[in-house]
């Protein structure tokens, strides 16, 4: 939430829809030498398109390639299956941007949040 959102939240807030992703079988993790690095979600699939997210590497392990390598490996198996991978990436943040690109990713337009009170 921090590195996302800029807000705190206490992990244990987040413990039902953690259980809840890690059963669809549709979370991965890059797993180096038996350490958990790096992950990336399969939010949603149809029969042609898929939408990739929350795709997170602790601070302790970024720089490495490890998001690359699980962005790349599950677009891989989704492009063999025939089905487009796609994702959206928070423009301000390059990092992340650079992560996707490098996997092949190109931008192909921009989505306005609009939030009224």
């Amino acid at each position: 939430m921090q590195d996302c959102f800029g807000t705190e939240s206490a992990p244990e807030d987040h413990l039902g829809y953690a259980a809840a992703v890690t059963a669809s079988g549709k979370l991965r993790l890059w797993i180096d030498r038996d350490q958990p690095v790096s992950m990336v979600n399969l939010a949603h699939q149809s029969a042609r398109q898929a939408r990739i997210n929350e795709v997170f590497t602790p601070r302790e392990f970024r720089k490495h390639g490890y998001a690359s390598a699980a962005v790349a490996a599950l677009c891989a198996e989704l492009l063999s299956k025939g089905v487009t991978p796609m994702l959206y990436a928070d423009a301000a943040n390059p990092d992340s941007n650079k992560v996707y690109q490098s996997v092949g990713f190109k931008r192909t337009g921009s989505i306005v949040d609009l939030r009224f009170q």
